[in-house]
């Protein structure tokens, strides 16, 4: 359908300013367009997408209101909380990401600095005791071995393994006299309590090699569990020897375990390094269920050994039994206290005084891994 309100009307070119009055009546030319339905579809917008847009929020009211409100607010939940407005705003800006990781790389610098200022202010040796030094606490069964000006706990003390190889490793033999041949010197408790620890000495410092893990050295040393199981015994006589023979076993492997326990926690704390010190602390945690199940098996031995020496009438078939209950499920069932008997060096001998006696019949070291 023709669109016939469209209609406009144009005033003439080149029209005078002046419209001369024609009796006495003024025409005025007036210019409008009309349009129909067509044509305002087509050529006008007839949405209302410019009066839809929001007001803008007051966001001094909104603050003020978050004020007011902020002790009502929940403190957790997913929507309308305190946790849910820290969450969104820290997704928003991703900041805490950031901010976890870069306070991270500060402490992590913090340290740094901390240890080059700490060598700067103390020189790497000691001012009376030269690197390189041996030192004990007043003649005592443990030796110190100063490096970078630090005392380093020789593994294993004056008896030990480490101890011998270093001894002849400074150009001496192992019969010296630590003390007459001034190899060592004794070493008043309060000033050696003042020299700063370094990490513990052990075998792998001496040969340059690295640090076996416990793992492998309880393998090494780990008593073999079916030999002391009675089944294999005709007699309570022969089964004693072997079961003596398992608890020393037993003992060396408590007391290697207990040592490198001891090693690893000084090391998490004294090594030189930030690297050296997260090593140990693995190393330290690694040894810890290792300790634990070392002792359980010694503590099952002394057990069994305690019962054939209390002069009870007992049988090889009671001892299978007693034996098949203590290491059910790897020792699973024997109770804490059994174990703590043996917290600290050289504790627990008890009735097996007899069996680990430290040196043999013959004097030499009993089967030790150090």
């Amino acid at each position: 359908m023709a669109d016939i309100y469209q209609r406009k009307e144009r005033i003439p070119e080149n029209l005078p300013e002046v419209i001369t009055p024609v009796n006495n009546n003024q025409r005025i030319i007036v210019e409008k367009t009309l349009y129909g339905a067509d044509s305002i579809r087509n050529k006008i917008n007839i949405d209302f997408s410019e009066l839809n847009k929001p007001k803008p929020q007051n966001l001094d009211k909104f603050f003020k209101d978050y004020e007011e409100l902020f002790y009502d607010i929940p403190e957790e939940g997913n929507e309308k909380s305190h946790r849910a407005i820290l969450e969104t705003s820290g997704e928003y800006l991703n900041v805490f990401e950031t901010r976890d990781n870069e306070i991270e790389r500060l402490e992590s610098q913090i340290e740094e600095l901390q240890e080059r200022i700490d060598e700067l202010e103390n020189p790497e040796e000691h001012p009376f005791y030269p690197n390189g030094s041996v030192l004990s606490a007043d003649k005592g069964g443990s030796y110190y071995y100063m490096d970078r000006g630090r005392k380093r706990n020789i593994v294993g003390g004056r008896p030990g393994q480490v101890w011998k190889t270093l001894k002849v490793a400074l150009g001496f033999k192992e019969s010296d006299d630590d003390y007459e041949m001034n190899i060592v010197k004794a070493t008043p408790r309060n000033v050696l309590g003042q020299i700063k620890n370094g990490p513990k000495l052990d075998f792998e410092d001496l040969g340059g090699g690295l640090p076996q893990s416990p793992k492998s050295i309880a393998v090494k040393i780990d008593p073999s569990d079916y030999k002391a199981n009675p089944d294999r015994y005709d007699s309570i006589e022969e089964y004693t020897v072997a079961l003596e023979n398992e608890i020393r076993q037993a003992w060396d492997l408590e007391r290697n375990m207990e040592t490198l326990y001891g090693k690893y926690a000084n090391d998490r704390v004294n090594e030189y390094t930030e690297e050296d010190r997260k090593k140990a602390d693995k190393l330290f945690r690694e040894t810890k269920p290792l300790l634990e199940e070392a002792r359980k098996k010694l503590a099952a031995y002394k057990i069994i050994y305690q019962q054939i020496k209390s002069n009870q009438s007992i049988t090889i078939e009671g001892l299978s039994q007693m034996y098949d209950t203590l290491t059910k499920e790897n020792f699973e069932y024997i109770p804490d206290s059994a174990m703590d008997q043996f917290k600290g060096w050289e504790k627990g001998k008890g009735d097996l005084e007899s069996v680990v006696k430290y040196f043999n019949a013959s004097g030499e070291r009993g089967t030790e891994f150090y």
